[in-house]
């Protein structure tokens, strides 16, 4: 709910505050006063178009503040979520300044914002119907929602954007993994290539190049080597003349002189050990000597084998572990490509599910908009009938947006369902029919919004309406209708009108005068709350002009009559058809 409006240096209007109360607030006074400058500082703090215009003549500086306070959850919650933060208390404050150097900054709650922020909070808050750019009925996005909204396909909505998302996954996976596959399929040879290539190598180890190393220099100096090496065997271990058979004989020796002296038993524990050691070299000795291979060619098959995996490391290393580990990720990756063809199988199998389940989705939320469109075309003709606009033709326009067959399709549509949907409008037969942003007349415009926010009364979210041009091209006797009408709306949103026709003010539950006068030499527009005396006066003024109003005092005082008697007679908005299932 709209609780206050404040407007400073605003064209001229120096300064107005005005405090709101639920229910329908007019605002009168006679033509040019400024009643309409009102609409447009609201429509401003809304975050639309700002002009340097809109400065009072001689001012630097120009402020309009509304404050909200936000009753249903949900709602708090969506501007919340545009907000990135909670709103504390449910109270929201939106200020914009304008400026003599054409800048118009936004604030809401104390903090700086976009205007575009400030524009999306503001479609939440108000509908403002009398000037097409502001409202928010000619979109056709929000159509197909209130058509949703009228016909009770909440559930069957969310059922297709839940099928709908899940099938946009569907395709996003497949063409993820034929992508992958094609990828795959171009790296075939590669992969084979270099899996052969690697697989006949058959490399030992990580550090078969610095074992090779040491045998080649072994081959390189393999008679020396050998020669050494029998020497080594022969002196330490198997010649009979060998170091340990002389340390086992001195073994002996010593042996019978344990215990004599300490000396002697340390000198025979010492010739023990270095026996163990001298035979452990002289054993190994001629077992590497056996090993030696001297063979023709070895010292070339060694460089061979080393100068073919420096090739290998050189194309896939920079070592041995990488060429491993390179061998192992390749055939992994043809593993995935034999597997590929089934998984692409899959999800093929799976987006088609998907898609049948969408479409199918899709084709009941369009029968259900298909039977609540004829319904809310019926509906909004009755009350366009009651509004003076008997032989205008209303019409909800379905149309099928495409297909879902390809992931672009699927895209293109969106979550919303399978049908494209237009309010249209022939105000006149022979016309032809109009979009409802394409209708010329605002007075036509503004009572076919009256008539569709009636119908949709009960679904409507948006919690304050404005009319600026709701009597254009109506009688005193039309206008009593158009109060009745507003009134029943005020029972479901905060209803706010600007009006000349004591008829339609009759019916407001508060009610503001808005009156030029002089001051200085400088003309201001002036706002202020009425009594019901007041009240009476304006009535009276209205109806016979000021200088006869003396005379409309008690028509005045009947018409306000009965129009609370009317107000508190009405039991409330019809139900609409959004009010159960489908």
């Amino acid at each position: 709910m709209l609780k206050r409006l404040s407007v400073e240096n605003f064209a001229i209007v120096e300064h107005a505050d005005l405090e709101f109360a639920p229910g329908l607030s007019a605002l009168t006074g006679q033509t040019g006063a400024g009643k309409s400058l009102l609409i447009d500082a609201l429509g401003c703090i809304l975050g639309q178009r700002a002009s340097s215009d809109f400065l009072r003549r001689g001012c630097s500086e120009g402020c309009v503040e509304a404050f909200f306070v936000i009753e249903d959850s949900r709602l708090a919650e969506r501007i919340g979520s545009i907000l990135a933060g909670p709103i504390q208390d449910g109270e929201l404050l939106l200020r914009r300044r304008l400026t003599a150097s054409g800048r118009f900054p936004a604030e809401v709650n104390g903090r700086s914002v976009p205007v575009s922020l400030l524009k999306s909070i503001g479609e939440l808050l108000v509908d403002i119907h009398g000037q097409n750019e502001h409202q928010r009925l000619i979109s056709p996005v929000v159509q197909l929602e209130e058509l949703d909204l009228y016909a009770g396909l909440a559930a069957k909505r969310n059922r297709f954007s839940a099928a709908w998302q899940r099938l946009r996954e569907g395709w996003e996976r497949l063409s993820r993994l034929r992508d992958e596959r094609d990828l795959l399929e171009r790296e075939r040879d590669l992969l084979d290539h270099r899996i052969n290539e690697l697989s006949s190598a058959r490399i030992r180890s990580a550090d078969e190049l610095d074992e090779l190393s040491d045998r080649r220099d072994e081959a390189a100096h393999h008679q020396r080597i050998a020669e050494t090496v029998s020497e080594v065997a022969q002196r330490l271990y198997t010649s009979e003349g060998s170091l340990a058979s002389v340390v086992e004989r001195l073994l002996g020796k010593l042996s019978r002189l344990e215990g004599i002296t300490g000396d002697i038993d340390r000198w025979a524990e010492m010739l023990r050990q270095a026996k163990v050691l001298l035979a452990e070299v002289g054993l190994e000795a001629d077992r590497h000597l056996g090993r030696i291979d001297g063979s023709p060619g070895r010292l070339e098959e060694i460089e061979n084998r080393m100068a073919a995996l420096r090739g290998l490391c050189r194309k896939y290393g920079p070592g041995l572990a990488d060429c491993m580990e390179t061998l192992e990720e390749d055939k992994a990756r043809l593993a995935d490509l034999e597997s590929m063809d089934v998984r692409v199988e899959d999800a093929e199998k799976a987006a088609r599910e998907a898609l049948e389940r969408t479409a199918a989705a899709g084709r009941r939320l369009s029968t259900g908009r298909a039977e609540a469109a004829a319904k809310l075309a019926r509906a909004v003709e009755d009350h366009l009938g009651e509004l003076g606009m008997k032989e205008a033709r209303f019409n909800v326009e379905l149309a099928p947006v495409g297909g879902l067959e390809k992931p672009s399709d699927v895209d293109n549509i969106g979550q919303s369902g399978l049908d494209f949907v237009e309010f249209m409008l022939m105000p006149n037969p022979g016309e032809g029919w109009s979009s409802l942003s394409r209708v010329a007349s605002g007075g036509e415009i503004a009572r076919t919004m009256l008539a569709l926010k009636s119908v949709l009364a009960g679904v409507d979210r948006v919690p304050v309406l404005v009319f600026d041009e709701i009597d254009t091209d109506i009688g005193s006797r039309m206008g009593e209708t158009v109060g009745r009408k507003l009134a029943a709306l005020s029972k479901h949103h905060q209803v706010i009108l600007v009006t000349h026709l004591p008829q339609i003010a009759a019916f407001a539950d508060r009610q503001f005068t808005v009156t030029k006068a002089r001051k200085g030499s400088r003309t201001i527009t002036e706002v202020r709350p009425l009594t019901r005396q007041g009240r009476l006066k304006e009535l009276a003024e209205m109806l016979r002009g000021p200088e006869k109003s003396a005379e409309a005092l008690d028509q005045a005082e009947k018409m306000l009559s009965d129009a609370t008697s009317r107000k508190q007679c009405q039991s409330h908005v019809a139900p609409t058809h959004g009010e159960r299932e489908t």
